[in-house]
């Protein structure tokens, strides 16, 4: 299961939005895990993805107030894009931070992050060549995963999906505000902070670019799309966003 399920918008939407994730698993495959994690990390970089993160066990001196700040203040410092993409440089210092990662504590998870049906695709056909021995799971919509493994040579045996939200619907944000904040599975990303984003868009005070930096840096875990998330901005700045 992956909190990535809860990510909203229509199916036009979504196929701009495509999760890789590699997993390990204590007394399974865990242990020496290092070169196989470092090898998925170079497949998801070859293939060109929006952004990329990790989950690794939180030793017992991280579980202070400050912990949080600083992850959100460290992750990936200097992250820039250009017209929705990230720059060579950005791409650098993930492979770096990714790759000095393992040696932080027990890694859990590396994802990618991709706006490009073609560029998962191929993401998903490399790492099965691979045969790296990592858990690996995808989050998109059902219908692409689905012919993505196939053409891969994979036959899809599990399907989650999210129901949705229900009770007092009326209480929550607009559709637009939701479509952006929950390309956070943790929440980080807050409906406020979406708001100044399209505020100062509105006013002409920030580039597109800047604001989807800027809308992806409290998710420190690095599951944001900001690629999405400019299109997004886009639309509704020239008032052309349909739900």
């Amino acid at each position: 299961m992956t909190n990535t399920m809860h990510r909203q918008g229509s199916v036009e939407s979504l196929r701009q939005d495509y999760i890789i994730f590699a997993t390990t698993v204590a007394g399974f495959n865990r242990k020496g895990s290092e070169k196989a994690n470092n090898k998925f990390i170079e497949i998801m970089l070859k293939h060109r993805p929006v952004n990329m993160g990790l989950t690794r066990h939180v030793a017992e001196k991280e579980k202070q107030p400050n912990f949080i700040w600083e992850a959100i203040r460290d992750r990936f410092r200097g992250r820039r894009y250009q017209n929705g993409q990230p720059t060579e440089a950005t791409l650098r210092s993930w492979e770096e931070a990714l790759k000095q990662g393992s040696g932080e504590g027990p890694r859990l998870r590396n994802h990618a992050v991709f706006d490009s049906m073609d560029n998962f695709a191929a993401a998903i056909r490399d790492v099965k060549e691979a045969d790296l021995g990592l858990c690996v799971n995808v989050n998109a919509v059902h219908e692409d995963t689905d012919r993505a493994a196939r053409a891969a040579g994979i036959i899809r045996h599990t399907i989650e999906h999210s129901l949705g939200v229900h009770g007092r619907v009326d209480r929550l944000p607009s559709t637009e505000i939701l479509e952006l904040s929950t390309m956070c599975g943790h929440g980080m990303v807050s409906f406020n902070l979406v708001r100044k984003m399209l505020y100062l868009l509105s006013m002409g005070q920030i580039s597109l670019d800047r604001a989807a930096e800027l809308l992806a840096k409290p998710c420190s875990c690095g599951v944001f799309n900001p690629a999405r998330a400019a299109r997004i901005l886009t639309q509704v700045r020239d008032g052309t966003y349909r739900p």
